[in-house]
């Protein structure tokens, strides 16, 4: 994608067309581009954030699973590619059949079928779809996976579950639940961690859902000592709302808050064609994003409280831990949360 000047949009279509259509991926390029990105996870593996994130995929997804792994790669699967591969790729993935172009801006004047040319005319293809991608979840149960950093003064939590997938009727409710739980400055997760117990500067939580499926994750970082404290404040926030669901006035700050916002998120170009990219990829009606709106100021308590009791499962929530273990990992073994196993961070 780019974004340019209205008079630059021709031009700058063909050169997207031609970078899509025919890069021809030429080994210096290819090691170059691989050796950048092996040292770039090194450097962001010294972020305690990054090393749970990438923790919590692998815990909640099988191997070989395309969930379990970082978008970027690890440094054991960008050092076992070969050229074949990543070309193989290209081909696979980079195809007319699952192609489509968005354009936005003042179009007045702009010849779109003239653009729709330039991109598909001549873009050879067989018509046949790529495979689907692997999407396997461990076995449900808890679990507790502990990334040791002696010397650590703080821990960053994560704890989650595999989830659904963005196309699934109770979206606006469960994720107006999520808002509540961990997406606010008046969530559950922060009140509790930031504003009663002083724990953290911040504590989220909420949905990541895509294509084939998604994640639930709740996180914080907090100091050392109260690790295990603010371990069992997140569980036990997860639970009693998974149980009790939220309160009618919980549900209208929810409700306002996401109203006030969803036009501020499309104010730029940007924003907008990426939401229209939304409903290309998840086959949405054109009207998508007007129904989304209609739908988050109508949610009721029930639908919201019905998603609470159904999507959130918190006896299969998966606890990722990074930091000292020696300060807090004999407690994690008489919590009751599973099985605690201790990596050591090779950084």
């Amino acid at each position: 994608g780019f974004e340019v000047p209205a008079g630059e949009l021709a031009g700058a279509t063909a050169l997207l067309a031609d970078a899509a259509r025919s890069a021809d991926f030429a080994d210096e390029v290819l090691d170059r581009v691989l050796d950048e990105r092996i040292d770039e996870i090194g450097i962001e593996r010294s972020q305690p954030a990054v090393l749970a994130a990438e923790a919590l995929g692998s815990a909640l997804f099988q191997p070989g699973s395309r969930y379990a792994y970082p978008d970027g790669g690890v440094p054991d699967t960008l050092s076992t590619l070969e050229h074949t591969d990543i070309r193989g790729y290209r081909d696979a993935r980079l195809r007319k059949e699952a192609a489509a172009l968005v354009v936005v801006g003042d179009l007045e004047g702009v010849d779109l079928e003239a653009l729709g040319h330039t991109v598909f005319d001549g873009w050879e293809g067989d018509g046949s779809a790529a495979g689907e991608p692997v999407v396997a979840p461990r076995e449900s149960g808890r679990r507790v996976v502990v990334v040791d950093r002696p010397g650590s003064v703080q821990s960053v939590v994560m704890m989650g579950h595999d989830g659904p997938p963005r196309a699934i009727d109770d979206y606006v409710a469960m994720t107006t639940m999520a808002l509540v739980l961990g997406g606010m400055f008046s969530s559950r997760l922060n009140m509790k961690l930031r504003e009663e117990k002083g724990y953290a500067y911040g504590a989220f939580g909420g949905f990541d859902t895509r294509k084939h499926g998604g994640v639930f994750a709740a996180r914080a970082a907090v100091q050392s000592e109260v690790t295990v404290p603010a371990l069992q404040d997140m569980i036990a926030e997860i639970d009693r709302v998974q149980r009790d669901g939220v309160t009618a006035e919980e549900l209208e700050q929810a409700r306002s808050y996401r109203a006030g916002v969803f036009p501020v998120n499309f104010a730029g170009v940007g924003s907008v064609a990426s939401g229209l990219g939304d409903i290309v990829v998840h086959d949405f009606a054109d009207d998508h994003f007007d129904a989304l709106r209609a739908k988050i100021l109508d949610v009721t308590l029930d639908e919201v409280n019905g998603a609470a009791a159904s999507r959130l499962r918190p006896d299969d929530l998966v606890t990722v831990v990074v930091g000292d273990a020696s300060g807090f990992a004999k407690d994690l073994e008489t919590l009751g949360l599973g099985p605690v196993e201790i990596v050591r961070d090779e950084q």
